[in-house]
């Protein structure tokens, strides 16, 4: 069986009882290694965090360069359309975002988070389905290791 196929099957196993798996995630510096599979196992809070989604928080909102850490000006974060008014206005609605005034200017600022304990931890799997072949086995289990992967 060659991986890519072997990794699928994987990952269709772990989904199919509820798991949230994420594959090829990167687990080191980048482009030094990456997991084949990650699996997130669920917190007290993940209920908490499964609420925000795309459908509670404007997806406009989540591309735009608003961070928790810097108030910014509205317009500077969506423009200045109604559209973006509007996208402001759901933003604050919702709990994506705070509204603040700094010597007379209006000003938002992301407030959502990820709830503490929304995953208990994460199990990382590397498909091998051909040990016969390994590769740089070693190598990897050396790296692994460095990285406490």
């Amino acid at each position: 069986m060659r991986e890519f196929d072997f990794e699928m099957a994987v990952c269709a196993g772990l989904e199919s009882d509820g798991r949230l798996v994420a594959r090829q995630l990167a687990g080191g510096v980048h482009g030094s290694r990456v997991m084949d599979c990650v699996v997130v196992e669920p917190g007290p809070a993940f209920d908490e965090r499964a609420r925000i989604t795309d459908a509670t928080v404007p997806p406009r909102l989540v591309e735009a360069e608003v961070g928790p850490g810097t108030a910014r000006r509205p317009r500077a974060v969506v423009g200045d359309s109604e559209f973006a008014r509007e996208a402001v206005e759901a933003g604050v609605e919702c709990g994506y975002l705070t509204r603040e005034r700094h010597g007379g200017q209006r000003y938002v600022r992301a407030t959502t988070r990820y709830p503490d304990g929304w995953f208990d931890g994460l199990v990382g799997v590397e498909n091998k389905p051909d040990l016969g072949r390994p590769g740089e086995l070693e190598l990897q289990l050396r790296k692994d290791i460095s990285l406490a992967l």
